[in-house]
């Protein structure tokens, strides 16, 4: 709460104006000023009140009620006017609220001269209507008087406090300084450890960008492609280490350099300006934002080439390509073993279509893939029928099942086979052949399909065939005879007896491999001489005839005509024996 003013004046057209002052002055500010409000309202005439420690605000609002009043009554008064424009234009926007202070002086809130030429003014008017105007002069003048005399001590005192205001004002100023050098000092070292901080963050950001370069130049230099980046101008930005082993030459030989003045460093001049001319097309494509690869072929260190596949990737910032990342991967292998590869089907190409046997092959299903002119003579189609069918439908249907057996075995196990089978021609004929068939298989050993080398045995078959009738005939003949037969290779080993030496002796074909042959039939007693007669015939290579006895099933002796005559080739050389034995014992008995 504010303290009481010191002085109060009120102005009435009323006479002992002291009366009213010392009736304020023993209230507080504000109820003084309602005080006056009150009487503003209740006189016939308006009250003028000033007062201290009210702000300029507070000031203006209630001189502004109180001259509404005086408004009222002094309109056509051009002073009053005069006096309310000097009210509404005053400021003093520069000082505070000033404390202890009076009223009356010309350096407060209205002003002494405004404030007199509006009491002046008033006494003029009111003077000659109000019977004691002769004394409210003499009061006003002396109060007047009074009030200058105690506005200027007042104004003294003003200026002391308003000086030790002002001093007061400047120590809070100091003091708000020195706590401003204080923080300024504070902060200066709060920055110079941010400082410290960001140095020290730098350092390790720096240290450890430099660590992230050289693993990921490690990294580069480890790889086995060749790696590089190229700017706008064509100049080497980064290079790995392949450069170096590739072309003979140290990188910082070719860093910072344009390509047209590195490439003839191991190219020569003439090689490395027709190499630039055959990139050069691919670089501008680069820089323009074309991301590209393409096979080339390069000559490294010691004339040895290299096919390499290169890709180039533009890089891009705001939309601009600055340069562009070249990647050299060494593909020579894959080259040469592709060319190997085309020599290899071009062998193959060759092989395949030659008109000595044969050849097709199908897929894992059976249908045909590729087949050459032989083998679409051997079979009698064309090639485009072949195309549209499977060797399943061309093969006889007696062939079938075990050809399909050993085609899925093969698919299977992936092992070769060998057929003989027949073929069904568009005419109808059947062709013998012997199909030798082998397993195509990929990288990883699983079958691809199965190549078959097809040879013509239909006159072999004719003729085995024939041979087979012919010893089924002859099967047919001797195991209708009555005499014992067989037939001996060129030693004598016997290979082959007919059906009636088995039921006269009582044994079988597998007992006669195991034993010496017909030798074991044959009585001890004529043995040596027979076995000595028979060794001298084949020596000579003549015929033979014996009377010998053979023991028969139910172990009695039976008396046989033996002959044998020898087998030759064409050269003359015996290559078998035949021979037979006729039962004679009923001559044998009749003679003895």
């Amino acid at each position: 709460m504010e303290s009481m003013p010191d002085f109060s004046l009120s102005d009435r057209n009323f006479p002992h104006l002291k009366r009213f002052g010392a009736y304020l002055l023993g209230h507080h500010l504000q109820e003084a000023a309602e005080v006056n409000l009150a009487l503003a309202r209740q006189a016939e005439m308006p009250l003028l009140t000033l007062f201290a420690h009210l702000s300029e605000q507070q000031l203006l609002e209630v001189v502004k009620e109180n001259l509404a009043v005086f408004l009222h009554h002094l309109s056509e008064h051009s002073a009053l006017e005069h006096a309310l424009d000097a009210l509404h234009n005053w400021r003093k926007d520069s000082l505070p609220t000033i404390p202890r202070a009076g009223v009356a002086t010309a350096d407060l809130i209205l002003g002494y001269h405004v404030r007199k030429q509006v009491l002046l003014s008033f006494v003029e008017r009111y003077t000659q209507q109000v019977p004691e105007a002769v004394a409210i002069a003499r009061e006003l003048d002396l109060l007047f008087a009074h009030t200058e005399k105690y506005a200027f001590g007042l104004y003294v005192d003003l200026q002391e406090e308003m000086q030790g205001a002002v001093l007061h004002e400047l120590q809070e100023k100091n003091k708000e300084l020195a706590t401003a050098l204080e923080e300024l000092q504070a902060a200066e070292e709060q920055l110079l450890r941010t400082n410290n901080e960001l140095e020290v963050r730098v350092q390790e950001r720096t240290a450890a960008l430099s660590a992230s370069e050289h693993q990921l130049l490690t990294i580069t230099d480890a790889l086995p492609g060749l790696i590089t980046y190229i700017d706008r101008e064509e100049r080497y930005c980064f290079i790995n280490k392949t450069f170096e082993d590739w072309f003979g030459i140290a990188r910082s030989q070719a860093m910072g350099k344009r390509l047209p003045d590195v490439l003839p460093l191991f190219l020569g001049k003439e090689g490395g300006a027709a190499a630039y001319r055959e990139i050069r097309g691919y670089i501008r494509r680069a820089l323009a934002g074309e991301q590209l690869q393409y096979v080339a072929r390069l000559i490294t260190r010691g004339g040895a080439p290299k096919h390499v596949l290169v890709h180039y990737v533009p890089q891009r910032e705001g939309g601009q390509v600055l340069g562009y990342y070249a990647l050299f991967t060494d593909i020579t292998e894959q080259v040469e073993a592709e060319q190997a590869l085309k020599k290899s089907e071009a062998r193959f190409s060759n092989l395949f279509n030659q008109n000595t046997v044969g050849m097709a092959e199908v897929d894992l299903t059976g249908k045909f893939a590729l087949v050459n002119d032989c083998y679409c003579q051997l079979v009698g189609r064309s090639r485009e029928e072949l195309y549209q069918k499977r060797m399943q439908d061309i093969s006889h249907e007696g062939d079938l099942p075990h050809n399909m057996q050993l085609f899925q075995q093969a698919v299977k196990t992936g092992s070769p086979f060998t057929i003989e089978k027949r073929y069904t021609r568009a005419d109808g004929t059947q062709v013998w052949v012997r199909n030798a068939v082998s397993v195509v298989k990929d990288d990883h050993h699983q079958p691809l399909s199965l190549v078959a080398v097809c040879q013509d045995i239909t006159n072999k078959k004719v003729a085995e065939q024939a041979l087979q009738e012919s010893r089924n005939l002859f099967q047919t003949f001797a195991d209708s005879i009555q005499s014992l037969a067989w037939m001996s290779d060129a030693g004598g080993q016997v290979l082959w007896y007919n059906q009636r030496w088995y039921e006269y002796t009582g044994t079988t074909a597998d007992i006669m491999r195991q034993q010496q042959g017909w030798v074991n039939f044959l009585h001890p007693d004529h043995l040596d001489a027979a076995m000595a007669h028979v060794r001298s015939a084949r020596e000579k290579g003549v015929n033979w005839e014996l009377t010998i006895p053979l023991k028969r099933a139910d172990g009695e002796w039976g008396w046989f005509l033996a002959r044998a005559i020898p087998i030759r080739d064409q050269a003359g050389a015996i290559i078998r024996w035949i021979g037979t034995s006729t039962e004679i014992t009923e001559q044998v008995i009749t003679q003895q």
